[in-house]
């Protein structure tokens, strides 16, 4: 009964996760409160009772827990030269969540009933979820009030970036973040069904598209070409016209979508109308205000805040408002985050702590791709933790400010724990079953091929 419990929490906290405060939410003036914070509270709470939350199951999921307890230690101590205590202890707060959000999701996932399956459809009704918001954004031009939005009150209402969706994230390059670390696990529920499998490939990047995010496109990109090309280590396609025609649809969306890149707007701004009856004209990279030009100021503010800290960080959090007192004298107008996971991490914490995080991230994808041969089970998940991995070290660097992103914490948690179980050929409780009509398989034995 309590395993069933814990896979039930499991369910709700990843579902949960990308909808944020919009989904029963309550602002409190300090902090907000809602559906996905409670349960996540309610887990640990009922985690640390019956005496089942631990710190880890193998060698990373240690080494990440590890991480993050020194990762926020370190960011306690930048408080000492943080120019604003304020924003340090917001990013704290963040860190903190994170490790709440490791502990509970590993310790739910040794104990609940089929977890790799509860996570994956988890992620499925979440991704149905919110793409259906982004549906209802780019047809109607309607959004949910945010920081973002708040911009577009200056624009004219047939201002192309109206349509542009947002979702639940505030910025549209968190939106595309989210879709591409869904898509791998996704992928993978669908296994069995392939034709689904791979309609989900152009809907996942319609919704990229959607969001004009560059790096969130080259990050599809690269997935896919990993996608059909782990097909040929798959050891349950014993079929070479299946293989040939996986990777005819491949090329043709590969085609397709390097010819889309260059058309989207966030490259070309083609619209008519820009500000309320003013006239916008063609942005090209000699523009200060490109989105270009602006993510080339914010990378190199940041590399300079690293250097003049002497690579210890200028402090928890304090990256945007180095930027808004313009220290380095660079202009980003009211873009202010760091857009890059590396640099944010290495602007802020410094070397030691952005060092121990490439060397972990590094490790778990060295694990995965290990194990690309193992047994026919296991391979989806080396597939999942060989396109997330990827996915997650490029399109961390889309998202304005990846700290405070639950799915950045989800995300690892998740690679840690199923690197873990591939170390320990301990996969068996955690596997997704295939359809109960489905014998082709024969029983798991633990070894490789």
């Amino acid at each position: 009964m309590l395993r069933s419990w814990y896979a039930g929490l499991l369910f709700v906290i990843v579902f949960s996760m990308p909808l944020g405060s919009y989904l029963l939410g309550i602002d409190l003036g300090f902090i907000n409160v809602y559906a996905f914070r409670v349960v996540l509270l309610i887990s640990l709470i009922l985690l640390i009772w019956n005496r089942d939350l631990k710190t880890h199951v193998g060698p990373l999921s240690k080494n990440l827990f590890h991480l993050l307890i020194l990762w926020f230690s370190y960011g306690c101590l930048s408080m000492l030269w943080s120019v604003s205590l304020k924003s340090s202890l917001k990013d704290l707060f963040y860190l903190a969540t994170g490790i709440v959000i490791y502990l509970v999701v590993v310790s739910l996932l040794r104990k609940a009933e089929n977890s790799f399956k509860t996570v994956g459809y988890a992620f499925l009704c979440g991704f149905a979820v919110v793409n259906g918001i982004a549906l209802w954004e780019i047809q109607t031009g309607f959004h949910f009030t945010g920081p973002f939005i708040d911009k577009l009150n200056t624009l004219a209402m047939n201002h192309p970036v109206n349509l542009v969706p947002v979702v639940t994230f505030d910025n549209p390059n968190n939106y595309s973040t989210y879709i591409i670390l869904a898509l791998p696990i996704v992928t993978f529920l669908l296994k069995d069904r392939w034709k689904w499998s791979v309609l989900t490939w152009p809907v996942a990047f319609y919704f990229i598209f959607s969001t004009g995010s560059r790096l969130g496109m080259i990050a599809f990109w690269v997935l896919l070409i990993g996608w059909i090309g782990l097909s040929y280590y798959n050891p349950n396609i014993k079929s070479y016209l299946f293989n040939m025609q996986k990777t005819v649809v491949g090329i043709l969306m590969v085609i397709g979508i390097t010819g889309s890149i260059f058309l989207t707007n966030t490259f070309e701004k083609s619209n008519t109308m820009g500000r309320l009856g003013e006239p916008i004209t063609l942005e090209i990279p000699s523009d200060p205000h490109s989105s270009g030009n602006v993510r080339a100021k914010l990378m190199l503010n940041g590399w300079d805040y690293f250097w003049q800290s002497a690579g210890f960080g200028i402090g928890a959090g304090n990256f945007r408002v180095y930027t808004q007192r313009k220290v380095t004298g660079r202009d980003t107008g009211t873009t202010l985050n760091p857009h890059s996971w590396i640099v944010e991490i290495a602007s802020q914490y410094g070397l030691l702590i952005t060092v121990l995080c490439l060397l972990w991230i590094g490790k778990v994808f060295k694990v995965f791709w290990k194990h690309r041969n193992y047994h026919k089970d296991a391979f989806y998940i080396v597939e999942y933790g060989l396109l997330t991995t990827i996915g997650y070290f490029l399109v961390s660097n889309s998202a304005s400010s990846f700290i405070g992103m639950p799915v950045n914490w989800m995300v690892l948690t998740l690679l840690a724990y199923f690197a873990d179980k591939l170390l320990t050929g301990n996969l068996e409780e955690d596997m997704v079953s295939r359809s109960g009509n489905d014998e082709s398989l024969p029983p798991h034995n633990g070894t490789s091929r």
